[in-house]
């Protein structure tokens, strides 16, 4: 069961939407797409998952948390 306040979607739709690139950084590219459903979200694509550690991964993740503060309604994903 998932919460109907936040999008599903898959790689198909992220692939299928308006894309535009936020950053690209040591560990990856940030992403932020706009759905066929309207919905706004940020996807982090990580490089390598095995050169991150568990640290680095959270405080990747935080920083994507960041970027939805800043802009309402922005649902986040990591790929």
């Amino acid at each position: 069961m998932h919460n109907r306040n936040i999008p599903v979607f898959d790689l198909n739709d992220f692939l299928r939407s308006s894309i535009e690139v936020l950053g690209k950084g040591k560990f990856g590219t940030t992403y932020k797409s706009n759905l066929e459903s309207n919905a706004v979200i940020v996807v982090k694509r990580v490089k390598n998952m095995n050169c991150l550690s568990k640290k680095e991964l959270i405080q990747q993740m935080q920083l994507l948390g960041k970027l939805r503060h800043e802009e309402r309604g922005i649902e986040l994903g990591l790929i």
